[in-house]
């Protein structure tokens, strides 16, 4: 009798607990965002427009581990402003001014997260920097953590926080040399000639893409993506709603020099607020993470054991 009423306690309890929620796809720190990574997202304007007097947008990603509370954060640039063309295949620069040099020299983004308008980081990141000076090797990011700012080989700097919080961070750029080309910058194509990546970017195959060449996964868009550890929210700070509490991000600069559209080197893009975009088909890992169900059904069998007990304990004092 008691192994039935126990059953029938635990599930009638399952029949209402909300069903059990997948996992989010994780997140690589690469300089890149894929459909399968758990981002949230924002498309906002700038303060800028392009060539038809529209507002130039910029896509804002953000996604944060609800374990450690780490977030992870990533922006996006339109193609229309700037992108990873470079030498004698860029595409689309006025007066074909656009080289490996300006991305590398002074290129950066500006991330501010703030707790009830109290700054808790303002970072900038470098795009892309030569480690060491002269050294012929490329990297992105905040360079040398031993400093803040480090050193004037690198474009980046953390005007409030601290730099050690900042555990990853990858361009687009950076992503193309070191990992579409594998840090080999002259390598040879699949037609035997060598090519400085340093100097030309590859050829497209039509306006923006790279499909079916030697490097097809050459990532045309400018993309900055970063994590920050936990330790500096310890709660969660975003969910599928929005931002929680009185928490808030904005990318408080863009610098691209020289440009494509826009009327300034500096692009300042809105700050993402309201319902954001949810992953297709994914769970963030900003959502609150279920328990497995196994765990539920432990969980749920222990209670109504202990129910049953003190049932017992009542009974056996009432017959006393």
């Amino acid at each position: 009798m008691a192994r039935s009423i126990l059953l029938t306690m635990s599930i009638a309890a399952l029949a209402v607990l909300p069903a059990a929620q997948a996992l989010a796809g994780p997140i690589t720190v690469d300089g890149r965002v894929l459909a399968s990574e758990s981002y949230y997202s924002w498309t906002v304007d700038t303060n800028q427009n392009d060539g038809n007097g529209d507002p130039i947008q910029t896509t804002i990603y953000l996604a944060q581990d609800a374990r450690t509370f780490d977030v992870y954060a990533a922006v996006v640039l339109s193609a229309d402003r700037v992108d990873n063309s470079y030498g004698k295949n860029q595409v689309g620069w006025p007066g074909n001014n656009h080289n490996f040099d300006k991305l590398l020299k002074s290129d950066k983004a500006q991330f501010v997260f703030k707790d009830n308008g109290s700054t808790v980081l303002d970072a900038t990141m470098d795009f892309l920097f030569e480690t060491p000076k002269g050294g012929g090797v490329y990297s992105s990011g905040w360079g040398n953590k031993s400093s803040s700012p480090r050193d004037d080989k690198v474009d980046s700097s953390v005007a409030v926080g601290n730099v050690a919080n900042i555990e990853q961070a990858a361009s687009s750029l950076d992503y193309d040399l070191n990992t579409v080309i594998g840090g080999d910058y002259t390598a040879k194509n699949s037609k035997g000639q060598t090519q400085d990546y340093t100097v030309d970017s590859p050829i497209t195959n039509g306006s923006d893409t790279y499909a079916g060449s030697d490097v097809s996964d050459w990532v045309f868009e400018v993309v900055y993506e970063f994590q920050v550890a936990g330790t500096m929210f310890n709660e969660l700070i975003i969910d599928q709603n929005g931002f929680r509490k009185n928490w808030s991000f904005v990318v408080a600069g863009l610098h691209a020099s020289p440009y494509k559209t826009g009327c300034d080197k500096n692009l300042i893009p809105g700050a993402p607020t309201g319902t954001p975009t949810p992953p297709g088909g994914i769970v963030p890992t900003g959502s609150v993470v279920p328990l497995p169900s196994g765990v539920w059904v432990g969980m749920l069998l222990l209670a109504g054991l202990g129910i049953m007990r003190i049932r017992r304990r009542r009974l056996s004092a009432s017959r006393n």
